[in-house]
């Protein structure tokens, strides 16, 4: 493909998942697609090289839809599948690539070819919380370093990612490689329109329970995301006889054994306390607008997503008070705490229950916030990865 733009989604086309990358993936490629020189690529391990992307890989990305059978091998035989030679092109990496030879791929094409790498930056978790990450992501992150270092334009999604990448790239030069560019291109956050239509059965069965607010938490369940404080701060305000439901939405990882434990445990106990791993966009936005507020009190991100969507519907949001996301709360709506201080988590959330004065407040500071828009994002952020504008 001479003089195309290859942007390379070999992960985020295969599997049926959209939360964190995966979904920020979506959102900006698939308002790229339509220029007439992009053409989507993905790594095939077994030829080791690319292809162009198939249908329903493509859907994948452009017209999302989650489903409970996931149709993971879409590819052609290796034998029979059309393989692209890049010239003279950009190649976009809007992802992490976690295989060694995918990336040592991308290194090769961006150092010995006249191609051009570009490429997302997303966190420093991998390096930064490395005890937060079990060996094989460890090591399937750090598989991403190659092509990372081989980039000659970096878009991270914050300021704090911008930073990190920055002190990663100064010890390019020593290895014989260029200094990549780096740029801040904050992430936003665009709820859809209301439907005004009936919560989702799932959702509107947890809300209908008589025992009082919705407190949402959405985000992987995992040790990093710090789910099992939260589970302890609602667990002391239950005792104090405060009345909420306590909602998460997200993916359960092979690490959320004491998580799931807990859950159990509180529910024999009596408490309104769930956990909805698949939710499509009504029941995820749904939640955000019921919900009296959220928690998002993350010990590592490179943005915090979920904190960001939450302010965009006027929800006010607990959350850490470090890094990107207090980036987010910077500007109003959001009650910061040290997410390890459980004591501070737990007052946080009192407040917001018992002082309506105060929540009011904050939810009118986040309701006032501009956080941008997907198609602003994207626009910007293509003409910066392809062009080096902006």
């Amino acid at each position: 493909f001479a003089h195309d733009v290859v942007v390379d989604v070999s992960q985020t086309a295969r599997i049926d998942m959209h939360t964190g990358i995966h979904r920020v993936v979506r959102e900006k490629v698939s308002r790229g697609i339509d220029h007439q020189n992009v053409k989507l690529a993905l790594w095939d391990e077994t030829a080791g090289a690319y292809r162009p992307s198939q249908p329903d890989e493509l859907d994948r990305i452009v017209a999302y839809s989650p489903s409970e059978k996931v149709n993971k091998l879409s590819a052609p035989k290796t034998h029979n599948a059309t393989i692209l030679a890049p010239h003279r092109t950009t190649f976009i990496l809007p992802e992490i690539s976690t295989g060694l030879r995918r990336s040592l791929a991308l290194s090769s094409v961006a150092l010995w070819t006249p191609c051009t790498l570009s490429a997302f930056f997303y966190d420093f978790i991998a390096q930064g919380m490395p005890e937060a990450l079990g060996e094989a992501l460890r090591v399937a992150l750090g598989n991403n370093n190659p092509a990372l270092r081989a980039s000659s334009r970096i878009s991270a999604i914050s300021a704090t990612a911008a930073r990190q990448v920055r002190g990663l790239s100064e010890a390019a030069p020593g290895f014989g490689l260029p200094t990549p560019e780096v740029k801040a291109q904050l992430l936003p956050a665009v709820p859809p329109p209301s439907s005004g239509h009936e919560l989702p059965a799932k959702l509107a069965e947890f809300v209908s329970a008589n025992d009082g607010p919705l407190i949402v938490s959405v985000s992987r369940i995992e040790p990093r995301k710090n789910q099992i404080t939260l589970l302890r701060a609602a667990a002391a305000l239950w005792a104090e006889g405060l009345e909420f439901k306590l909602l998460f939405i997200g993916w359960n990882s092979t690490k959320a054994s004491a998580f799931n434990a807990e859950v159990k445990r509180l529910q024999e106990d009596g408490r309104t306390v769930d956990l909805i791993s698949r939710a499509d966009e009504d029941l995820l936005w749904g939640a955000y607008r019921t919900a009296l507020f959220s928690v998002f009190i993350s010990l590592a991100e490179g943005y915090g997503l979920p904190a960001a969507e939450s302010l965009s519907v006027g929800t006010p949001v607990v959350l850490s008070n470090f890094g990107s996301m207090a980036e987010i709360g910077a500007g109003g709506g959001a009650q910061m705490v040290d997410p390890r201080n459980v004591r501070e988590v737990i007052n946080a959330m009192r407040q917001l229950l018992t002082d309506h004065v105060y929540l009011a407040q904050l939810s009118t500071e986040a309701q006032c916030r501009d956080l941008g828009d997907w198609d602003d994002y994207a626009r910007d952020s293509w003409a910066w990865l392809v062009d080096g504008q902006g």
